[in-house]
C-alpha cells in the first residue's frame, strides 16, 4: 500500500511529514501570480461547482493574505495542502519561519525550555511533542463568504532549534475546517513529525 504522507525539507535543518499531498509555493512571485497558482489549487481540490462559488472566493483570499504576511515576515517556506488522502481535498497552509528567541524571554535556554517557552510567550500552552516543549497557540473562528460564515482553524508553534537560540516558528491554517478538533489534531501531527537534521545539531551545539 502506498504511504499517503509526504516528506519535505523546508530548509537544511529539519524534515516534516506531510499527510497526503502538498504543493511548494515559491515567494519569488507577485500577488497576482501567487492568487493565480492559489486559486488554480483551490479549484483543483474543491471543485467547480457553482454551489461551492463563495466557499473557493473564501479560501483563495484567505490563502492569499497568509502568503502575503508570509512573506512580509520573512517565511522560508509555504506549502498548500491539495489533499488529505486521495479524493479528500484540505484547502489548508503551513509557513515556516526562522526566528531569534526572544529578548523578552530572558536568555536562551540550556536547561528548562519548557518553563522558559512559557516565560517567553505567556499567551502559549506548553506541550510536550517528540523534539520536546513547544508554545503553541490554537485559534478557533471563522471567515465571512458572501453571506454565510464558514469555520477556520489555526495553531501556531515555537519551537527552539536543538542547541541553539534559534525558533522555529510553524503556522498551519484552515480556512474552511468543517471539523475543527479534528484539523486542529491534524495540527499537531503535522509538527510531532518533524525531526531535526544532524548537521543543524552539529553546527548549532
Amino acid at each position: 500500500m502506498t504511504d499517503p504522507r509526504q516528506l519535505v525539507q523546508p530548509t537544511a535543518d529539519y524534515t516534516l511529514l506531510f499527510p497526503g499531498s502538498w504543493l511548494a509555493l515559491p515567494f519569488s512571485e507577485d500577488d497576482q501570480q501567487l492568487r493565480e497558482r492559489i486559486k488554480r489549487t483551490v479549484t483543483a481540490r474543491v471543485g467547480r461547482d457553482d454551489r461551492l462559488a463563495r466557499q473557493r472566493r473564501g479560501a483563495v483570499d484567505d490563502l492569499l493574505a497568509t502568503a502575503q504576511q508570509a512573506r512580509q515576515t520573512g517565511a522560508d517556506a509555504m506549502y498548500l495542502a491539495m489533499e488529505i488522502l486521495p479524493g479528500v481535498p484540505f484547502p489548508g497552509s503551513l509557513v515556516t519561519i526562522d526566528d531569534r528567541w526572544p529578548a523578552a524571554g530572558g536568555t536562551f535556554p540550556r536547561e528548562d525550555r519548557a518553563a522558559a517557552l512559557a516565560a517567553a510567550f505567556p499567551g502559549a500552552e506548553i506541550v510536550e511533542h517528540r523534539m520536546g516543549p513547544v508554545a503553541r497557540v490554537q485559534e478557533v473562528g471563522s471567515v465571512t463568504v458572501g453571506e454565510e460564515e464558514l469555520p477556520s482553524a489555526r495553531s501556531q508553534f515555537w519551537i527552539p532549534y536543538p542547541d541553539s537560540d534559534r525558533l522555529l516558528v510553524i503556522t498551519v491554517s484552515a480556512p474552511m475546517a468543517a471539523d475543527v478538533d479534528l484539523w486542529l489534531t491534524l495540527f499537531d501531527s503535522i509538527v510531532d513529525s518533524l525531526t531535526w537534521r544532524r548537521s543543524s545539531q552539529e553546527t548549532s551545539s
